[in-house]
């Protein structure tokens, strides 16, 4: 009885011409267009702040060769002026942290055909808990030799820094 009364309620409101199925379709419509809006502007806003922020993160890089018995780690680092991606919990340039570390271990090591990966925290704490836990790891495996690069031999750089095609 509920269900026929509701169903007669609803077909005297189209036949009033209150509620059209054109009506509902183009209100989705509009509700789709709005959100797709949004989307596209807080994407534009991401690209404008991704550069230098007020923030900072310590990083740390990790590098080895699958041949080689060395592998080698940087020391942690704190960089300035950029922050970890909220919405995805990465960190923007992390790529071109991770070229850095090779670049210096191609450079001033010699190393050729490294494999480098950056680890990275807002606080000190966690990133050494993260760099104790991977050198532990590799000091397990047999036949490993861990080499820890000095901080004043390497050190990251921001990559939007004026110092950092000067490496």
């Amino acid at each position: 009885m509920v269900k026929n009364i509701f169903v007669m309620l609803c077909l005297t409101m189209l036949t009033a011409g209150t509620v059209t199925a054109a009506n509902v379709n183009d209100s989705q419509a509009k509700d789709k267009k709005e959100k797709k809006d949004k989307k596209k502007k807080a994407a534009e806003s991401d690209v404008t702040t991704q550069g230098k922020t007020s923030g900072s993160v310590y990083v740390f890089g990790f590098s080895e060769q699958f041949g080689d018995s060395i592998v080698y780690f940087s020391p942690i680092c704190k960089v300035d002026s950029i922050d970890i991606d909220k919405k995805t919990k990465f960190l923007p340039y992390r790529s071109d942290f991770s070229d850095q570390f090779r670049n210096h271990l191609e450079r001033r090591k010699g190393c050729v055909m490294q494999t480098s990966c950056v680890f990275f925290a807002a606080k000190r704490a966690d990133l050494s808990k993260k760099f104790y836990k991977i050198k532990k790891r590799y000091l397990e495996k047999d036949g490993r030799r861990i080499e820890v690069i000095n901080e004043d031999e390497f050190k990251f750089v921001h990559p939007l820094d004026e110092t950092y095609n000067a490496e």
